[in-house]
């Protein structure tokens, strides 16, 4: 049996923008290197008024509150270096995030094509962004998480896996 070639020649990348997404960053460049394929980078903000309303009526509205505000200030600080705006300045400052990350990675060529952050639910954010840019394939981290956070929300590479049309490669992170 003679296998098809397989062509690859764009590559997204899911983020969450921690430390330990730069892993599955590692794969998607070396993919991008060996297919010689571009790079898309997708970050989601994520709204659930149906999770918000559940999680705050176990931590309390305010606590709740508080929580995500916190979480979207670290967010647009890792993103656009503490500035409150969210346009072209937050992909000048992820392409410079790609770049300080990759900088170390020698030997690695490849194209940074395009970046989307995006609010929504990370799931819908990183398959409509991987149809739109017509990417051959899905690059995302997962972190290994249990009880109740796991229950309530699931895995985002879990269900980027169950619904995507393309090839997804999941890369377990290390905490």
């Amino acid at each position: 049996m003679i296998l098809p070639k397989i062509a690859i020649k764009r590559i997204l990348f899911a983020t969450d923008l921690s430390e330990n997404a730069r892993q599955a960053l590692a794969y998607a460049v070396s993919l991008a290197n060996l297919y010689k394929a571009g790079i898309v980078i997708v970050h989601a903000m994520e709204d659930s008024p149906g999770m918000d309303a559940a999680i705050g009526s176990h931590l309390g509205q305010e606590r709740w509150a508080q929580i995500q505000r916190e979480n979207e200030q670290a967010a647009r600080e890792t993103i656009i270096g503490k500035r409150r705006d969210e346009n072209p300045e937050v992909k000048e400052a992820l392409k410079t995030i790609f770049r300080d990350a990759t900088a170390d990675m020698e030997n690695q060529s490849f194209l940074l094509e395009d970046m989307v952050v995006k609010r929504g639910l990370p799931v819908d954010v990183i398959l409509e962004a991987s149809e739109v840019f017509h990417c051959n394939m899905i690059v995302i981290g997962t972190q290994s998480r249990g009880g109740f956070k796991q229950m309530v929300m699931g895995s985002t590479a879990q269900k980027v896996l169950k619904r995507s049309r393309i090839p997804v490669l999941v890369v377990p992170l290390v905490e």
